[in-house]
């Protein structure tokens, strides 16, 4: 069942929600080529408790960091540790924050310099196509509107 939120319950929401925009909007200036990812988790950590709240994947069944990073192919929920991230890496990081009871979480990809262009184009198109779909999401429309805007999108890419 969907429990209606109330004024406080959004304004907590939004709360997180900022800090975790805040964060995602500074590392695609911090993350560099020469960082490892394990530094990436640990400035992660800093301006999450920095900002009061409390990294919500650090211990979750046992993950043991406050993000998860994932560099080129590797799969979602990557470990961070000591791969040191390189000039034509992408670099994808999901983050969850709890603040004040109320939880956010969101994934970027950041594309290093070197980054091959068609891998480049890749995650551009993808990332139109995500805020495609975001703009389907409107009284009256359904989730198949939103596959339906994303799918179009990336097919004309061949993706």
């Amino acid at each position: 069942m969907i429990q209606l939120k109330n004024e406080n319950d959004i304004a907590g929401l939004r709360a997180s929600c900022r800090l975790l925009a805040d964060l995602h909007k500074h590392l695609e200036s911090e993350v560099k080529p020469g960082m490892s990812t394990g530094e990436i988790d640990q400035y992660i950590h800093e301006f999450i408790t920095f900002g009061g709240g409390t990294p919500a994947f650090l211990g979750y069944m046992g993950f043991p960091a406050s993000a998860c990073i994932s560099v080129n192919e590797q799969i979602i929920h990557g470990i961070p540790g000591s791969y040191v991230i390189q000039p034509a890496d992408i670099v994808s990081i999901d983050i969850g924050i709890e603040l004040d009871g109320y939880y956010s979480d969101a994934a970027q990809t950041i594309c290093m310099e070197k980054v091959d262009p068609e891998v480049k184009k890749m995650v551009d198109v993808t990332r139109e196509s995500l805020y495609l779909g975001i703009q389907q999401v409107i009284p009256g429309n359904r989730v198949s509107h939103i596959g339906k805007a994303v799918s179009e999108h990336v097919q004309q890419y061949k993706y």
